[in-house]
């Protein structure tokens, strides 16, 4: 709901610039206090991912996020989330060949019918036209 008031006023781009700037200042704050492997952090395979990591799957993946809430709201928005660790699970199992334990089943199953019940309330709460 924070977000909301701020896609208000600015760009998504612009939120995804200063949230993700005002964690990597936190991060920096912290680093410290964790023992990091800096050289190989520099090695180009490592830089690859890592740009690859900070560009696509965390600010392409927080903008477009973004975009979706000025869309369709915060509410909506954070329930259609909660299909991310179940659409993680499927992709894990068909691109990486993961076998999934029946107890994964189970929470897949569970999270599924938990966004569909979700769904369904709101979209019947909801006033008509």
């Amino acid at each position: 709901m924070i977000c909301e008031r701020y896609l208000e006023r600015y760009r998504s781009s612009q939120v995804t610039f200063f949230s993700l700037s005002g964690g990597a200042l936190g991060m920096l704050a912290i680093a410290p206090f964790f023992r990091m492997d800096f050289e190989l952090m520099l090695e180009p395979r490592s830089l690859v991912v890592l740009v690859l990591i900070a560009v696509v799957a965390t600010a392409l993946s927080m903008i477009l996020f973004l975009m979706g809430v000025r869309h369709i709201g915060a509410s909506r928005a954070a329930i259609v989330t909660t299909i991310e660790p179940v659409l993680v699970v499927l992709l894990a199992w068909l691109f990486l060949g993961e076998l999934l334990s029946p107890m994964q089943l189970l929470g897949v199953g569970l999270q599924m019918a938990g966004l569909v019940i979700t769904q369904f309330k709101a979209t019947a709460t909801e006033p008509g036209p």
